[in-house]
């Protein structure tokens, strides 16, 4: 999980970077996505981008341990799961219809 956590910061700081270089660029003042301040529409898809990457923060670790449910479950003979198909949704699908 720390990975990801890393990965996540990482990614929030190139985005705060590819916003202060368009700001230098064009002259338009934006703030860091994680700061409450000037903002135009270019700022606004850049913030879009860093939320997506807090979603896939947490939802990340849910997938994999959902998987590791499905492992469990196909290895038990209660589901049975295609090559190329996804174990995580064939886990939750059990989940939810037991």
């Amino acid at each position: 999980m720390q990975d990801i956590d890393k990965q996540v910061q990482h990614g929030i700081e190139h985005l705060n970077k590819l916003l202060a270089l368009q700001s230098a660029q064009d002259c338009v003042e934006r703030s860091p996505v994680d700061t409450f301040g000037p903002s135009d529409e270019f700022a606004s898809k850049v913030r879009e981008t860093a939320m997506l990457l807090m979603t896939a923060k947490h939802a990340i670790p849910l997938s994999n341990k959902l998987a590791d449910i499905g492992r469990e479950l196909e290895g038990k003979g209660l589901l049975k799961v295609e090559y190329g198909d996804s174990l995580a949704d064939a886990a939750l699908a059990y989940l939810l219809n037991k």
